[in-house]
């Protein structure tokens, strides 16, 4: 695999944390939260699933390549057998489809303006920061700040917000933090067991798929 594609790994697999880095006063729900609660519910809900992704758009092949080689390369809990890293890699990928496909269910989505207000805010504070290995990172990926995320990490971004406007909901009667935090990881497990049981030949023919093209 190329140094461009290895350190692209690193760079989506750090992406939040670098996010997060840029303002040590929020937290992960804080900083994505912000920007999912400043705008009006007009921009936030629309018909349910318009415009969503299907499974093998979302899990797709290169993606599935960029997080397999992360789990065995980068990942602090390395694993060694590039079929396991490749199985655990997938499932990552399907939990996420299913968090994705829950906050649409539920018509809630990401704005253009909501995106961009973010990824404007995320330049502003990188640029602010001295953190050499980030900048290592947009080397790898010759890339600018701006290119970053802009394009690179935008959809991840977006996926992100789209997330913590479902954490908020699902969320909403709970004060503390840690309860919270509780009852998103209750729903969290809830969501995506069910998503699996009732899509367990889909996701069985996407491995296979995968499998067969690699």
């Amino acid at each position: 695999m190329s140094k461009k594609i290895l350190f692209g790994c690193i760079a989506l697999g750090m992406s939040a944390i670098m996010l997060i880095a840029a303002d040590f006063s929020k937290s992960g729900f804080g900083y994505f939260g912000e920007f999912s609660r400043d705008n009006n519910s007009s921009n936030s809900e629309v018909i349910k699933t318009k415009g969503v992704k299907s499974l093998q758009e979302y899990v797709s092949e290169s993606d599935v390549e960029k997080l397999t080689y992360f789990k065995q390369n980068v990942s602090p809990e390395k694993i060694k057998d590039k079929q396991k890293a490749k199985d655990n890699a997938i499932n990552e990928l399907v939990d996420r489809y299913a968090i994705y496909l829950e906050a649409k269910e539920q018509g809630l989505n990401v704005s253009d303006d909501e995106l961009q207000k973010t990824i404007d805010f995320s330049i502003e504070n990188a640029k602010k920061v001295e953190n050499q290995d980030f900048k290592d990172y947009l080397d790898g990926l010759d890339m600018t700040i701006e290119e970053y995320y802009n394009e690179y990490t935008k959809e991840t971004l977006r996926d992100k917000l789209l997330e913590n406007k479902l954490i908020d909901k699902v969320t909403k009667n709970q004060k503390d933090p840690k309860e919270k935090m509780k009852r998103w990881n209750e729903e969290k497990e809830k969501i995506t067991n069910t998503f699996k049981k009732n899509n367990s030949e889909k996701i069985k023919n996407l491995k296979n798929n995968i499998k067969k093209n690699n």
